[in-house]
């Protein structure tokens, strides 16, 4: 299908009103390649994205801006770094159970949508802190709250085990979006979101779960956050991310799980190489190795694919895991068919694996974080 005719079919489909009222918004489609783009315009290249086998493909920097004053980024070395916490990991995993995954995904696909500019997006949010916060159980050292964002109702939620060891400031973030969008109907079509991506927030609260469970008071804080927005160009972690740069706070490791219960025609974890971190996607293959014991892979997924490009762009390093082969994964997303039918929990659960062995191993890791040369 041809640009001018796609544009014509978006603009058929979308209210006049919604077209009318929504300012140009400056976006980035490679680095350094930034202009302000109108709502049709980003319909348009989202799903020339989506039939080119590939997600998103850009960043909203309408709202993202990092202070020339802030300071440098952290680091924490990870290069040849191996896992070294078995006997706080493995107990925790054993009990990973993908009845517990299900469950949290079939809930979370119930709503019509999630998007994040309707009702039902912010009561979905809603929702996920009230998990939060139940799973809590009212621990001192648990905070839960919303991140309410500048032009948009839905907000994001952020979950923190705050550390009690010498490292404490140090900060461990596991995420993944909690919209899901129909992109053919735009606001108010039917977006259940199963695998995308109430697959990846349903993994993130399950490995909060597990900890919280276990009795585990890390070293560094574990912020667990389900980011809005992310469906039009990672608006919630753009600005999260940016806040956490501007504030000098030490993220020494961003971990993203956006659709993980599609297995494709091997059920092995990906991670994607492009706009990552190299050590640290290095240190999660070896942790698939030692405490997930299945096959991993390496591919790419382009500019902008999910939220981890925005940690990577605020200098901050991130991996991501995805479910499958990149251009073998979910044919169903963005649309009314992404539903749980066809997805599979206990591929999804070698992904809660992965995050509980992430997050103790990474908030226990000897050394300091340090800032890196500008």
């Amino acid at each position: 299908m041809s640009a001018r005719s796609l544009l014509t079919m978006v603009l058929a489909l979308a209210p006049a009103s919604l077209l009318a009222s929504e300012a140009p918004r400056l976006i980035e489609t490679k680095p350094g390649v930034r202009y302000w783009s109108t709502a049709a315009q980003r319909a348009v290249l989202s799903r020339r994205a989506h039939q080119a086998g590939r997600c998103g493909g850009f960043r909203d920097l309408t709202n993202v801006k990092i202070s020339p004053h802030a300071l440098a980024p952290t680091r924490l070395d990870l290069y040849g770094r191996e896992p070294k916490e078995q006997s706080r990991v493995n107990p925790i995993i054993a009990r990973a159970d993908e009845g517990a995954l299900l469950a949290l995904v079939t809930k979370l696909s119930s709503f019509h949508d999630r998007n994040y500019q309707t009702d039902l997006g912010v009561q979905a949010a809603s929702f996920i802190k009230d998990r939060y916060v139940a799973i809590a159980k009212g621990r001192s050292d648990i905070k839960v709250d919303f991140f309410a964002h500048t032009d948009f109702k839905q907000p994001s939620v952020i979950a923190e085990i705050t550390g009690s060891g010498p490292q404490k400031n140090e900060i461990v973030v596991i995420g993944g979006h909690l919209d899901s969008i129909n992109q053919w109907q735009g606001r108010g079509g039917v977006a259940p979101g199963a695998d995308d991506n109430a697959s990846g927030t349903a993994t993130v609260l399950e490995t909060f779960r597990l900890l919280v469970e276990s009795g585990y008071h890390p070293n560094r804080t574990i912020l667990f956050m389900g980011y809005a927005g992310e469906e039009e160009g990672l608006l919630g972690s753009g600005e999260i991310a940016a806040w956490f740069r501007n504030k000098n706070r030490g993220v020494v490791g961003a971990l993203q799980f956006d659709m993980t219960m599609y297995p494709g025609s091997s059920p092995r974890i990906t991670f994607i190489t492009d706009y990552t971190d190299r050590d640290l996607t290095k240190f999660n293959e070896r942790l698939v190795d030692e405490y997930v014991k299945v096959k991993w892979i390496e591919d790419k997924c382009g500019y902008a694919c999910s939220d981890h490009a925005s940690w990577t762009a605020s200098g901050y390093a991130s991996a991501f895991p995805f479910e499958t082969a990149f251009d073998e994964y979910n044919p169903n997303i963005h649309t009314p068919k992404d539903t749980t039918n066809i997805l599979r929990p206990g591929h999804g659960v070698s992904y809660v694996k992965l995050a509980v062995a992430y997050a103790i191993e990474l908030a226990e890791a000897q050394g300091t974080a340090w800032r890196v040369r500008r």
